[in-house]
C-alpha cells in the first residue's frame, strides 16, 4: 500500500487571542483583561457585528502595528470571538495586554 506523506505549506507562526465585545456609549477601544486571558474590547452601542469586527481589527493593526491580512476574527457564541494573528508572539500580544 502507498502511503502519502502529508506536508505543510506556506505554514506561519502565530498567536490568538479571545475577544469580549462590550457595548459602551463612552469608550471605544480596548479595556479590561480578565484573569482567564479574555480581553475586553469596547464598541459604539447599535453597532453590527460586522462593525464591530471591523474595528477591532483597526485597533489591532494601529497596536501591533501589522498588516490586515495578518489578522482574522472569528466569532463565537454571543459577543466572545477568537483572533488569530499570524507574525505576533505571544509575548508581543502578553506585554501589550497583561503587563
Amino acid at each position: 500500500m502507498d502511503r502519502k506523506k502529508h506536508t505543510f505549506h506556506d505554514f506561519q507562526s502565530g498567536t490568538a487571542i479571545t475577544i469580549r465585545f462590550v457595548s459602551s456609549h463612552q469608550s471605544i477601544g480596548f479595556g479590561g483583561k480578565l484573569k482567564d486571558g479574555v480581553v475586553d474590547f469596547y464598541y459604539p452601542d447599535g453597532v453590527t457585528m460586522e462593525k464591530r469586527k471591523q474595528t477591532l481589527v483597526s485597533s489591532l493593526i494601529q497596536l501591533f502595528q501589522i498588516e490586515k491580512s495578518q489578522i482574522e476574527v472569528i466569532t463565537g457564541s454571543g459577543d466572545m470571538a477568537l483572533v488569530t494573528m499570524l507574525g505576533i508572539t505571544s509575548e508581543a500580544v502578553n506585554k501589550k495586554f497583561f503587563n
